[in-house]
């Protein structure tokens, strides 16, 4: 079998390499793009490992919550960013708040944000240091491991000058194990959201006219980002071992059918004027 991606990267690779690669998409964050990096593969392939990394060697998260704070600290004169933290775990259809509000929680859409949690807490964050110690107590909150985990830090940008706003969210999506090792019908809590986003998937590359998204919750929450106005990446984690060709083989074609989804040109979106609010 043949199958072609825009890259590939090797046992031994760092996570500093995967990060300059996917930092470019990152950084568009405070241009007011919506960005989307999303890791899927089956249990034990390195996809929890590639978003969260160790304390000597970060994973994607921390090192795009660091790029999004270095450029806020170096923008330009007569420029203002605003950030906002909101940290979600799925569990059998169910949203987990890692930041402790208990709901209730309706997924809406939001004329500026679009998809969005109602009751969700969304935290005023400064510094890198402040995310990351949110993220670290996120963690322990998590729970299972085959939840979907949804990290989103929404960025707002103000030309004091023009009063010219945009708001550009980044949204980091660890998706719970797929169908192969660790990954039946019966042990793992995110298999109808699999088989949802791989419904979703499909019915985007054949260009179908009606997208399945309400079939989950996940698909349902990241519908813009599955085949709206975004910039979307996703990394597949496979395991090497001969014994593990056959799951192997089923993440390969699933990431080259989400290859072949074409998204469009992602837009600025313009921000309502006056002082953003985060929730508590």
């Amino acid at each position: 079998r043949r199958f072609e991606f825009g890259q590939v990267y090797g046992a031994t690779v760092d996570q500093a390499k995967v990060f300059r690669d996917v930092e470019p998409m990152i950084a568009q964050t405070l241009d007011g793009i919506n960005v989307c990096v999303m890791v899927y593969g089956g249990g034990g392939t390195g996809k929890t490992h590639t978003l969260a990394g160790g304390a000597d060697d970060p994973g994607l998260i921390n090192r795009a919550v660091s790029c999004i704070f270095d450029l806020v600290a170096s923008a330009e004169e007569g420029v203002t960013h605003e950030a906002f933290l909101s940290i979600l775990a799925i569990d059998g259809e169910r949203i987990a708040d890692l930041q402790g509000a208990s709901g209730p929680f309706e997924v809406v859409r939001d004329a500026t944000y679009g998809m969005q949690v109602e009751g969700l807490t969304t935290t005023a964050v400064h510094t890198a240091s402040h995310v990351k110690s949110l993220l670290a107590s996120a963690h322990q909150q998590r729970g299972d491991a085959n939840s979907e985990l949804v990290v989103t830090v929404t960025v707002r940008t103000v030309d004091t000058e023009s009063g010219e706003s945009n708001v550009g969210r980044l949204t980091l999506v660890d998706l719970p194990p797929s169908e192969g090792h660790g990954a039946t019908k019966d042990a793992t809590s995110g298999y109808a959201s699999i088989r949802a986003l791989h419904d979703v998937v499909g019915a985007l590359a054949q260009g179908k006219k009606q997208i399945p998204y309400a079939n989950s919750l996940l698909t349902t929450l990241l519908q813009d980002s599955l085949g709206g106005n975004s910039k979307t990446l996703m990394l597949v984690a496979c395991r090497g071992e001969p014994d593990n060709a056959p799951e192997t083989i089923n993440s390969l074609t699933f990431a080259a059918r989400a290859k072949a989804v074409k998204l469009g040109k992602a837009t600025q979106r313009a921000a309502p004027k006056g002082p953003a609010k985060a929730k508590k």
